[in-house]
């Protein structure tokens, strides 16, 4: 493997920048105040995913099944002042014998709003992640996306939650673009 003079240069911007943000990020983590780890820390969602732009939605215009789950790890860092979630995603259609499916592994960062002790509680989020993509005439692709997340808490447990999915586009083996942007809409349980 040859390494140039610019990707060197870049690696050692990058490692400076890095070195430079956690320098200065570590020490405030101690100064604030440790959360109560979350009560559940798991979720499992059930839903439809719905595709809303180029060809996956050309591929298929009904909603496809998904399903998924969250894990909200007990740390004690909240960037941002929001919580740290893990996602990971499947939505599947099958469509001429051809299965189409998303598979979303994205870290997210979610802030709830307070509503002065209501049980119904609105929360909202943005994450990003790598996305899974198996579409028709083509064996997958892995590609960079965005997550925006909005939600409601109906109890301590259960939740409605969608999320707008923004996934770099690509092409299959017969030259046809295609993305997976999409809204997914689900009911879930924390556990």
């Amino acid at each position: 493997m040859r390494i140039t003079r610019n990707g060197f240069r870049g690696f050692v911007f990058v490692c400076s920048v890095a070195l430079a943000f956690l320098t200065c990020i570590i020490p405030y983590a101690g100064a604030q105040d440790v959360a109560p780890p979350p009560t559940h820390q798991w979720a499992f969602k059930l839903g439809v995913f719905i595709p809303s732009n180029g060809g996956m939605m050309q591929l298929s215009s009904v909603p496809w099944m998904s399903f998924g789950f969250d894990y909200c790890p007990a740390i004690a860092f909240s960037p941002l002042n929001g919580q740290v979630h893990l996602d990971i995603d499947y939505s599947q259609h099958d469509l001429h014998g051809n299965t189409n499916f998303v598979v979303p592994l994205t870290a997210n960062l979610i802030w709830t709003f307070d509503m002065h002790d209501k049980t119904v509680r609105p929360y909202a989020g943005i994450g990003g992640g790598i996305y899974f993509i198996n579409a028709g005439y083509m064996g997958g692709t892995t590609q960079p996306g965005l997550r925006l997340t909005a939600g409601l808490d109906i109890t301590d447990r259960y939740f409605l939650q969608g999320t707008y999915d923004y996934v770099s586009g690509f092409s299959n083996d017969i030259g046809t673009g295609l993305r997976a942007d999409g809204t997914t809409i689900s009911m879930g349980v924390r556990f």
